[in-house]
């Protein structure tokens, strides 16, 4: 599996290049970086997102891609499990575990609405999620 992973994460950085930055495990500041200008179809899946010195999955961009966030495990990270501020397309938080925290979900501006569903978020000790406009 972790073979798999990791050719799966290759393939991604490769495909995507400066759009998503998956950062080595030495960094350790932010597990997934999606940044500006990113576009088309982005998943996530079956990955540990674990032990980032600040957010595990990191949102800020203002074009319109879509965003599948879906059977992972996002934990221990420093700040907040997944933050998103800006950008439009479909963005699906599906069955994760989001926990130990500062904040499970951080949700800034999403239009069209972020979709959150069938998520296990716990034990983060100021908030599971947070939402600036319309969260589901």
């Amino acid at each position: 599996m972790a073979t798999t992973l990791k050719s799966t994460l290759t393939n991604l950085k490769s495909n995507l290049k400066s759009l998503i930055k998956i950062r080595p495990k030495s960094v350790n500041v932010i597990g997934i970086d999606i940044g500006a200008g990113t576009s088309g179809t982005i998943t996530i899946e079956k990955s540990l997102i674990v032990n980032n010195s600040n957010n595990g999955i990191t949102v800020s961009n203002f074009g319109s891609f879509a965003l599948y966030v879906t059977n992972n495990t996002i934990a221990s990270n420093g700040n907040i499990g997944l933050t998103e501020s800006g950008g439009g397309g479909t963005h699906v938080l599906r069955n994760n575990i989001i926990a130990n925290q500062q904040t499970g979900v951080d949700v800034h501006c999403s239009t069209p609405p972020f979709t959150i569903l069938y998520n296990n978020v716990w034990n983060n000790a100021r908030n599971g999620v947070t939402e600036n406009y319309v969260l589901y």
